[in-house]
């Protein structure tokens, strides 16, 4: 029983493949041999026609129509599948089911009969088909429609549907890939050969209609314009009119080629060729070393050197327009002395930015000695490097720091000393003189080139019979003006009374050339110093006004204005005989003086009032000739709106001696009322007070001392604590000390110690103000302020 069923199966089986409506029982697949490359490996080839044959036998065929969906499957990136069909009478067709191929198939790619026919399949693979690398044994299969029967053969090979350009080159002043936008023409070229590993010449695209029926250079995947027909390899020439982009966009070439089996946009090629097309800018042009002086900078540089100073250098500052790098390439600037034409190469070396070079006097227009002129030097050419040698006029040289075309300029310095030979100044000298100053005046040189070398006025003096002289210049403390070309006077301290002076005004460059002797100012009367000297200084703490205020004997309304305040004058009292024992301040109110004196009065010498209208302030002697009085906001001429006169009262064993403001220049008795010192009250201070603080709040190594800082409503007696944070006294600064109300207070202060003054660790403190009121002891002031001490 159990043999019956097995071989019952057997017929089943039979039977049915019997009633199929055909039984292929034969596929035979001939692949398309691969193109062999250069690299040993074989290729379908973009543009390329193959030939795949199936044949295939089907005994129970009884006709055409038996025989559907003839399949070829060749791997690729995308798997190409290609299926044919046969119509009744014989004639195949074929169709690309996915991948991209072109199929040609027609009634010569058939023989045989239905039952037992051979297929061609002719295969031009594109240049929009996938493509892959070369692989070994990779699987072409033959299949036909409703039979579990294949064909499957093994074929090394790769698809190839790209291109690149072999020996991809630019010539002429492109041959470096850098070029500027004054070139001039030059050559792109190559070989356009399938892309393929390590492909060379003999891979090249065959230059056949087929292939290529057309190339044509692209920038940036942009077209150029520029063509080559179907000619492998391509040359294309590149002309001004080829616009190149600049940095910073990245510039290459590319080659497009169209042809039969190309996609409608062409085909570009997977290479390209970098251009740069960048220029070099001038940054600067400066003059260094040699000493000297700059008179202005960029973007007309003038400088001063001299002909008798080594050292002097041209140094360029330059760099890529737009790629904003170091010059590419080693790089020449020429810089031309425009004056003699002598040309300066300065090289600037590959990456950098800078080249400096040395350069010399002694050119053809050197002036004589004791003259100076002026050469201008211009950049008239870039050569070398990226820049080929076409930046060879001015008009092409960008100059942003230093402008198109702009000029450094020299003057060459041959000892020539200030102002002009023979008669350097103009006008001068005249002086004036006090008890212990003497004041020299000048016509100042004139501000110009070729003397904007100057460096300072010098100026000799002596006591008459001396043999030797004082010299000041700029360098001299508290004389710098004296280096300002257009100053014209000077004020000499420090003099003896009564005593004739000789001097000498001269000039020097910074070169050290001077003005000849010959050309020095002299007086043509030797100045004497006057026997008594009295000079002020007035202040309300805010405002203050020196002696030379008082020249003229201004309209103190308008000119010398003072607040409601203590009025400090400070005063130097100098006589060539004896010292005064005592110095006093007579005041009076200016109304009493006469009309021609800002008065309205009768009475031009204060000394000449009722008593009753004379106030006497004592003055504090302070130092050898020094003196000090305070007029105090109490005192009943101190009224807002008010005019104060006041002169000087010196009393000596031999008597007393009264002074204005002018009273030095005057021969004994002198007028003590033609120049008095005037000041006028014109308003209240305005008082703001201090919150409770600490001034310095973080004691530092720079800052060491902490303020405690206040205002007091009430006078009162105020005590003053440190505290760590622990809460422990650390120090006292104040101990029910009396302070008086009504005024801003800042205390001596702490500087971070204990009561031992031993240094304190870093860290966080309290100062504790506390003040209590005299009148009751009630507290007006309880405080506590944060101090730290960081170092």
């Amino acid at each position: 029983m159990k043999n019956f069923n097995i071989h019952f199966l057997l017929l089943l089986i039979i039977l049915f493949f019997s009633e199929a409506k055909a039984a292929v029982t034969s596929v035979v697949l001939t692949p398309a041999t691969p193109d062999t490359m250069s690299n040993g490996h074989g290729y379908y080839l973009a543009g390329n026609q193959y030939s795949f044959q199936i044949n295939v036998i089907d005994p129970a065929a009884t006709s055409w129509t038996d025989i559907t969906d003839v399949r070829l499957q060749i791997p690729d990136g995308v798997n190409i599948l290609i299926i044919a069909d046969i119509s009744a009478g014989g004639v195949p067709s074929a169709v690309v089911s996915s991948g991209n191929v072109t199929i040609t198939m027609d009634a010569t790619d058939i023989s045989g009969t239905w039952n037992n026919f051979t297929l061609r399949y002719r295969v031009t693979f594109r240049w929009d088909t996938a493509g892959s690398p070369w692989a070994a044994s990779r699987n072409i299969v033959a299949s036909v429609n409703g039979s579990p029967i294949t064909d499957t053969k093994a074929v090394s090979y790769g698809v190839v549907s790209s291109f690149r350009v072999l020996n991809f080159a630019q010539d002429g002043v492109a041959s470096d890939g850098y070029v500027n936008p004054y070139r001039t023409n030059f050559n792109v070229t190559g070989t356009l050969i399938y892309d393929i590993p390590g492909g060379g010449i003999s891979d090249a695209i065959p230059s056949d209609a087929a292939h290529i029926t057309g190339s044509e250079l692209y920038i940036n995947n942009t077209a150029t314009g520029l063509t080559n027909g179907s000619t492998n390899p391509v040359s294309y020439t590149v002309t001004s009119a080829i616009s190149i982009p600049t940095p910073p966009t990245v510039t290459a070439w590319r080659v497009r080629i169209t042809g039969p089996n190309v996609p409608a946009g062409g085909e570009i090629s997977t290479n390209s060729l970098t251009i740069v097309n960048d220029e070099v800018e001038i940054l600067d042009v400066e003059i260094v070393g040699g000493g000297g002086r700059t008179i202005s900078g960029a973007p007309s540089r003038v400088e001063y050197r001299s002909f008798n100073v080594a050292g002097t250098q041209i140094r360029v500052t330059a760099r890529m327009r737009y790629g904003l790098t170091g010059v590419i390439g080693n790089t020449t600037v020429r810089v031309r002395d425009v004056l003699d034409g002598i040309d300066y190469d300065i090289v600037i070396p590959n990456g950098n930015t800078t080249g400096v070079l040395a350069i010399t006097g002694g050119h053809p227009t050197t002036p004589g000695i004791g003259g100076t002129n002026s050469h201008a030097y211009q950049v008239t050419n870039i050569f070398g490097g990226a820049t080929d040698s076409e930046q060879n006029a001015v008009a092409r040289i960008f100059q942003p720091g230093n402008g198109f075309g702009n000029f450094t300029t020299i003057w060459w310095d041959n000892q020539d000393p200030p102002g002009v030979n023979g008669s350097a100044f103009t006008s001068g000298p005249s002086h004036s003189t006090t008890a212990t100053t003497l004041t020299i005046n000048w016509g100042a040189l004139a501000s110009s080139h070729p003397d904007l070398d100057f460096d300072t006025y010098k100026v000799y003096y002596r006591e008459q019979g001396s043999s030797i002289w004082t010299i000041i210049d700029r360098t001299t403390s508290s004389y710098a003006s004296l280096g300002t070309m257009s100053t014209n006077t000077v004020l000499i301290e420090g003099l003896k009374p009564f005593a004739s002076y000789e001097y000498l005004v001269s000039a020097v460059d910074i070169f050290g050339n001077e003005v000849a002797l010959a050309d020095r100012l002299s007086p043509s009367t030797l100045p004497a110093t006057s026997p008594a000297l009295v000079t002020i200084t007035l202040t309300d703490g805010i405002t203050s006004y020196s002696d030379s205020a008082f020249n003229g004997d201004p309209d103190p309304v308008t000119n010398l204005r003072l607040r409601k305040s203590a009025i400090r004058a400070d005063f130097v009292v100098i006589t060539a005989g004896a010292v005064p024992s005592s110095v006093e301040l007579l005041l009076a109110n200016n109304s009493s003086d006469v009309a021609g004196d800002h008065g309205s009065g009768t009475t031009d010498l204060i000394t000449d009032l009722p008593p009753g209208d004379i106030y006497t302030i004592p003055c504090q002697y302070m130092g050898p000739n020094k003196w000090t009085a305070f007029i105090p906001s109490e005192h009943p001429l101190m009224t807002t709106g008010n005019t104060v006169r006041f002169i000087i009262k010196a009393t000596y064993n031999t008597g007393v001696s009264y002074f204005d403001h002018d009273s030095e220049g005057e021969l004994p008795p002198g007028n003590p009322a033609d120049s008095e010192w005037r000041f006028y009250i014109y308003e209240e201070p305005k008082f703001t007070p201090w919150p409770v603080r600490v001034l310095n709040n973080v004691i530092t190594d720079k800052d060491p001392v902490a303020y405690p800082a206040y205002y007091l409503t009430d006078d009162a007696y105020v005590t003053i604590t440190v505290y760590d944070i622990k809460g422990r006294v650390v120090s006292v600064l104040l101990d029910s000390s009396f302070r008086k109300a009504g005024q801003n207070i800042k205390e001596q202060g702490w500087r971070g110690t204990n009561k031992y003054n031993k240094k304190l660790g870093i860290g966080l403190y309290y100062i504790h103000f506390k003040a209590k009121r005299v009148s009751d002891g009630k507290v007006i002031l309880d405080s506590f302020q944060k101090v730290v001490v960081a170092k």
